[in-house]
């Protein structure tokens, strides 16, 4: 059990603050004999660099490893150097900070939102040659971009990442062809995205199923349908939105070759769609008679 003094009192404080928790609760949590013991491994040992608390439905708990799963908001502590730490450490030899459960949608509207504004803004480029600003702000798009798709991944969804505003202009300036460079590499990822969204098929169920060791059955077919047509009309939506449209208008005025493979492939995502809808229209009707079949 570790004894209340001033490094609990520093924690307590800031903990409460951010969780907006009563101290009690941390009090708690802190005399209790167990719970309380990666709480007094952070304090008491050098090597224990880190530690995490999590704001329970009855208690909180503390963790010296990021828990897995949780939905709860977290607040973590970091030493700066391996130490035991004392009173006067608190403030000098500790960073803090917390961690959302939803860690990718935040990690995309802080890079979007706060980093990519102050990387993009030219006074913050004074000194750069032309080529190294440009080639910088392309890397930290792309970046911005991958975050982006594996948000979607991590959903289950396919989102098609956005290029930047600024970008979505088409004029005969110096840069016009730096712009239609960045929308055809956003053009080249949605071209990806797309078609791996329509090359999956009821066999790839199969195959699943057979690495798992179980086997798919009709209710399975359904399923994959429904998902692919509820993934087509997301990806639909998109290209059907005001951004992507200026996208396509940039590409078709300055005559980019991927504006006539990409309008086909836009066309090949209707069809899909389209017999997607077919197939869960005319298996729904089943569904009951499938359950029975897998229930027997």
């Amino acid at each position: 059990m570790v004894d209340a003094d001033a490094r609990m009192q520093f924690l307590e404080d800031r903990v409460c603050t951010l969780l907006r928790i009563k101290a009690d609760k941390f009090k708690k949590m802190a005399t209790h004999e167990e719970q309380s013991l990666p709480l007094y491994k952070f304090l008491q040992e050098e090597d224990c660099s880190r530690i995490f608390f999590v704001d329970g439905a009855k208690e909180m708990s503390c963790f010296t490893m990021p828990p897995a799963n949780t939905k709860k908001r977290i607040v973590w502590f970091a030493k700066t150097e391996d130490t035991k730490l004392t009173p006067d450490d608190m403030s000098t030899k500790l960073i803090m900070g917390d961690m959302s459960p939803k860690l990718l949608e935040n990690m995309h509207a802080v890079l979007e939102g706060v980093y990519l504004p102050i990387m993009s803004n030219t006074r913050n480029q004074k000194g750069w040659p032309e080529v190294m600003a440009r080639e910088v702000l392309e890397l930290f798009h792309k970046t911005v971009a991958g975050v982006y798709v594996a948000l979607g991944q991590s959903m289950g969804m396919t989102l098609l990442p956005q290029p930047p505003s600024e970008m979505l202009v088409a004029d005969r300036s110096a840069k016009d062809k730096d712009r239609v460079h960045v929308l055809e590499t956003a053009v080249v990822t949605w071209t990806n995205q797309i078609k791996a969204v329509l090359k999956t098929d009821p066999e790839s169920v199969l195959l699943q199923g057979e690495a798992s060791g179980q086997h798919a059955g009709p209710l399975d077919g359904v399923d994959f349908w429904t998902s692919k047509a509820i993934n087509l009309e997301r990806i639909m939506k998109q290209l059907d939105g005001d951004n992507i449209r200026k996208v396509m208008r940039v590409l078709e005025l300055t005559k980019s070759p991927y504006y006539t493979a990409f309008s086909a492939l836009v066309k090949e995502v209707s069809i899909a769609h389209a017999e997607a809808k077919d197939n869960v229209k005319f298996l729904s009707p089943l569904v009951d008679y499938f359950k029975q079949l897998h229930e027997g």
